[in-house]
C-alpha cells in the first residue's frame, strides 16, 4: 500500500488536469475568472455548495465557477505540499510528508507538472519551476539504469508539451539535453530499453530477463543478448515525442530513430491486427503464450499508431492501415456485451488467442473510446465514433458500482456484477482524457457530468 502511495502524489496532477481541461474546454465564460484567480486566495478548497454521503462529496447548487475553482483548488493544494515537503525530488509520500526518488532522481512531479501549471494560469509557480529546470536539473545526479520509455514519455514528452505551449526555449533545450542521452540506445532497429542517463550507457535488458551470454559490464553494447522479451508498449511509444522533438529541434535524427522502430514493429506478424503484450527481440514475433488486451504492456502502442498518422499530416498511411486493422481485430475479438442489473454494459475483455474471451478488464485500456473519437474526428468510420461511446459507458459504469466512486485498476464482470481484482486505484487519466475527447466531438452534456463526477470520489 505505502509503495502505491509513493506514486499518488505525480499520478494525481496528471489526473486533475485532465479533469480542469476537461471542465475548462466546455465553459466558454470562465476564462476571465481564470485570470482573475489570485495567488493569495489559494487555499485548500473551501466550496460549501458540496452535500457530503459516506466518504463522498457530490455537487449541489455549485454554480460554474465554483465548480472550476474546485478542481483547481484541488490542484494548488497538491503541489503546494510538493513544494514544501519535496521540491525538486520525485514524488511527496503523502503520508508521512517525506519525498521520494523512485523514478530515477528525475524531479518527476515537478516536470509532469509543468503544462498544468501553464494551463490553470499559475505563472510564477511555472516561472521558479523553470528557474529550478534551468539551475538544478542535472542528468549526473540520476540515479542507476532508467527506463527509457519513461524519460521519453514523461520527462521529454513534457518538457516538449510545455515548450509547445510557451514556445519558452528554455524547456526545449532542456529536453534535447536529456535526448542527446538517448544515441546509443537506437544503435539497433529496436532500442535498448535501459539507459544510465548520467553515463549515457543502454542496455538491452529491462525488467523482463534475457538469456545472455558473458561479456564486459564496461561495453555493454557488445553484448550477446538473446530471446529478450520487450514490451510492446515500451518500444512502441516513443515515435511521438522523438518525431514532436526532430520538429521543434531541427535535429532530423530523432525522426529516423522514431521510423526505424516504427518501421521494424510494422514488420512483426500480429494476429487479426492484434498484438500480445511481449515481443522477442531477436526472433521478430510475438510471445504467443501472452494474453491479447489493451491493457498493460500493449495499451499506449494501439494509441500511437493513430497519433503518429496524424502527427505525419495524414501522409504515414502505414500507421492508419495498422490501426484500422487493430480496431476490426478489437470490435471482432475483444469486445464483451453484458447485461447486469438489467443495464447493457459493453467492456474490452481479454483473451488467450484462440480461447474464450473473458470479463477480466484493466483500467489502462479505457484510453480506448477516447482514441476512437479522436480517429473519427479525423475522417475515420463513423462506426469507431459508435464504439466509442459504448465503451465509454462500460468504463463510466466501473466508478458506479464503487462506495468511493472511483474504480479499480483491474476488475472482473460476472453474471452478478463487478469483482475488484486490484482494490488500488491509481488515479489514472485514461477514463478522464475519454470524457474529454469524446466531449470535443460530440458535445454531449451528458458527458460533462462524469467528468465532475470523478473529483467528488477523488
Amino acid at each position: 500500500m505505502k509503495a502505491s502511495l509513493t506514486k499518488i502524489a505525480a499520478i494525481v496532477l496528471c489526473f486533475l488536469l485532465l479533469l480542469f481541461v476537461f471542465w475548462f474546454s466546455t465553459q466558454n465564460d470562465l476564462s476571465k475568472n481564470l485570470s482573475e484567480y489570485k495567488l493569495a486566495s489559494r487555499q485548500p478548497a473551501t466550496t460549501v455548495c458540496f452535500v457530503e454521503l459516506g466518504c463522498r462529496k457530490f455537487y449541489q447548487n455549485c454554480s460554474k465557477t465554483e465548480k472550476l475553482e474546485h478542481i483547481k483548488q484541488a490542484f494548488v493544494f497538491s503541489w503546494t505540499n510538493y513544494q514544501r515537503y519535496a521540491w525538486g525530488h520525485d514524488h511527496l509520500k503523502p503520508e508521512t510528508n517525506a519525498y521520494d526518488d523512485d523514478l530515477f532522481s528525475l524531479s518527476a512531479t515537478l516536470i509532469d507538472s509543468l503544462t498544468t501549471l501553464h494551463v490553470m494560469g499559475l505563472k510564477n509557480e511555472l516561472e521558479m519551476s523553470k528557474d529550478w529546470l534551468v539551475k538544478s536539473f542535472n542528468l549526473e545526479k540520476s540515479r542507476g539504469k532508467s527506463s527509457l520509455f519513461e524519460v521519453t514519455i514523461r520527462v521529454v514528452g513534457s518538457l516538449l508539451s510545455t515548450y509547445y505551449l510557451t514556445k519558452d526555449d528554455a524547456f526545449l533545450i532542456k529536453a534535447q539535453e536529456v535526448a542527446a542521452k538517448f544515441s546509443p540506445c537506437f544503435a539497433h532497429d529496436l532500442p535498448y530499453l535501459s539507459i544510465s542517463l548520467s553515463d549515457s550507457i543502454c542496455h538491452a535488458m529491462n525488467v523482463y530477463n534475457c538469456l545472455y551470454e558473458k561479456c564486459d559490464d564496461s561495453d555493454p553494447l557488445n553484448c550477446k543478448y538473446h530471446y529478450c522479451k520487450v514490451e510492446i508498449s515500451e518500444v512502441g511509444t516513443l515515435g511521438l515525442e522523438l518525431r514532436a522533438l526532430a520538429l521543434a529541434s531541427g535535429n532530423m535524427q530523432y525522426w529516423k530513430w522514431a521510423n526505424r522502430t516504427g518501421d521494424t514493429l510494422l514488420n512483426y506478424r500480429t494476429w487479426n491486427g492484434l498484438v500480445s503484450r511481449f515481443l522477442y527481440r531477436d526472433e521478430r514475433k510475438f510471445e504467443e503464450s501472452s494474453d491479447v488486451s489493451l491493457g498493460p504492456g500493449t495499451d499506449s502502442y494501439y494509441e500511437y499508431l493513430l497519433k503518429q498518422w496524424v502527427q505525419s499530416n495524414f501522409t504515414a498511411n502505414r500507421y492508419k492501415v495498422a490501426y484500422m486493422k487493430a480496431v476490426e481485430g478489437i470490435s471482432r475479438h475483444l469486445v464483451l456485451h453484458l447485461k447486469l442489473h438489467g443495464e447493457r454494459v459493453t467492456v474490452l475483455g481479454q483473451r488467450a488467442r484462440n480461447i474464450t474471451l473473458t470479463g477480466e478488464i484493466h483500467h489502462l485500456s479505457c484510453f480506448l473510446p477516447g482514441t476512437l473519437a479522436l480517429g473519427h474526428h479525423y475522417g475515420l468510420p463513423k462506426s469507431h465514433l459508435e464504439l466509442a461511446e459504448t465503451l465509454m459507458w462500460g468504463c463510466y459504469y466501473l466508478y458506479t458500482v464503487h462506495p468511493t466512486g472511483l474504480a479499480a485498476e483491474m476488475s472482473r464482470f460476472k453474471l452478478d456484477g463487478v469483482e475488484p481484482l486490484q482494490t488500488a486505484n491509481y488515479l489514472r487519466p485514461e477514463t478522464v482524457e475519454s470524457l474529454f475527447y469524446l466531449w470535443r466531438v460530440t458535445k454531449e452534456g451528458e458527458i460533462s457530468g462524469h467528468g465532475l463526477a470523478y473529483i467528488s470520489g477523488v
